[in-house]
């Protein structure tokens, strides 16, 4: 009897292949570790978010993001995610929502500086959504 790879393994082995360019291999490695009842650490729903975003497929990179805040509300890099869907989606209302609540978190915590140009993102675009906004109403 052969026992499929242990998580880790099937990490690296997606982690490779989307470093390789091969998305769907990489996308498809992690969705099987979830279809065996393991579900996948934080690392590996990141590296299934960034095969979901470069795949186009929008509603499963949601659904992916809304498991990280499931488990953890206050997740920055997933609050940016979730305002940066929205914004690809033209969906400024909500965009501009997930932002604010992603800014909101920043101030009350220490950044990581990996974090910090997408942070400067989600305020730019807070910035030009309100103007958007206030221009539709002056009309």
């Amino acid at each position: 009897m052969t026992s499929s790879p242990a998580p880790a393994d099937n990490f690296a082995q997606a982690l490779r292949a989307f470093r390789a360019g091969n998305v769907a291999e990489a996308q498809a490695i992690l969705q099987a570790e979830g279809a065996n009842g393991r579900p996948l650490d934080a690392k590996g729903e990141w590296l299934l978010i960034q095969c979901l975003r470069a795949s186009g497929d929008t509603g499963a990179e949601i659904a992916a993001l809304a498991r990280l805040l499931a488990g953890s509300p206050r997740d920055l890099p997933a609050l940016l995610g979730m305002g940066e869907v929205r914004a690809r989606m033209r969906d400024d209302r909500a965009a501009l929502s997930w932002f604010t609540t992603a800014l909101r978190q920043a101030a009350v915590m220490t950044v990581p500086p990996q974090l910090h140009a997408a942070l400067t993102r989600a305020q730019q675009f807070c910035v030009d959504a309100q103007a958007r906004f206030a221009a539709h109403l002056e009309g």
